[in-house]
């Protein structure tokens, strides 16, 4: 192989652009090839990942995957044979800014780089207020399913506002991420629980949440997912899967009671008086 082209090789730009080629072109089996040889020619190889994955496009519509998960996935691979190309060979000076950078990769634009940049870069171990900024950055910009799978693999569950967090995804159609974000924590179960309750008095109105969270879209569907009706049965399910007191609960415990109620006088004056010869 020439000089030049192992210069190529080595530059992670001139690397992605080669990767580009063959990804718009379809051709996955030499995107890995060149791939798995440009990362052994990479003098800094946790570093020039980064140049490349920075500089790939996000989800495309019609693909299922990213070129840049291709190319991540190709790195693991890669990285099995290689197991001294770790972030503890890294200098330390250098170490932070990797792990800043991998970091702000975790966005909606590429939902599969997080577990394997989590475990590649060890973002972990960073200190939990820069991983709850990040959090705060994707919520501000609508991401919330990626913020709580993320402060669920890093453990922030409990670090976090769980109403800021959870009602997002409740008024999303995303209850059972909500319940994923709270169970095995008691507080946030309870917290969570007593709150959908709360949205089961006859006072409650849904432009409330509109007003505490206004950059969210709600379709028809979802914002009819928000009634008593519909919740109360959520409450209760979720009362016995997380041991909740139903006295904590007192708008679902009276709504089923008024339920019952209203039925059985249906039963008792409606259907009898409308047998024959009830007059």
């Amino acid at each position: 192989m020439s000089q030049a082209t192992q210069q190529l090789g080595a530059d992670p730009t001139a690397l992605r652009e080669q990767l580009f080629d063959f990804w718009t072109r379809k051709e996955l089996e030499p995107l890995r090839a060149v791939a798995f040889k440009g990362f052994s020619d990479f003098q800094t190889p946790l570093e020039d990942l980064l140049c490349v994955l920075e500089g790939c496009p996000g989800r495309q519509k019609g693909k299922a995957t990213t070129m840049g998960h291709s190319i991540l996935m190709e790195f693991e691979r890669w990285r099995r044979t290689h197991p001294k190309v770790t972030l503890q060979a890294v200098p330390e000076v250098s170490k932070l800014g990797l792990q800043r950078r991998a970091l702000s990769l975790l966005t909606d634009a590429q939902p599969s780089f997080m577990d394997p940049l989590i475990d590649i870069y060890q973002l972990g171990n960073l200190d939990r207020s820069i991983l709850r900024l990040h959090i705060f950055k994707l919520q501000a910009v609508n991401c919330y399913r990626e913020a709580a799978l993320l402060s669920m693999k890093l453990e922030l569950q409990s670090e976090v506002d769980m109403e800021e967090m959870c009602v997002p995804l409740i008024l999303q159609d995303k209850l059972p991420m909500a319940e994923s974000f709270v169970r095995g924590h008691p507080r946030l179960e309870e917290r969570m629980v007593t709150l959908l309750d709360s949205w089961c008095r006859p006072d409650f109105s849904i432009a409330q949440l509109r007003r505490q969270f206004p950059r969210l879209s709600l379709s028809k569907h979802q914002t009819d997912q928000i009634q008593p009706k519909m919740l109360s049965k959520q409450v209760f399910r979720l009362m016995e899967k997380f041991n909740i007191d139903p006295g904590l609960c007192p708008n679902s415990v009276y709504k089923r009671k008024s339920d019952s109620m209203r039925f059985l006088m249906y039963k008792r004056f409606v259907e009898v008086s409308s047998k024959p010869g009830s007059f």
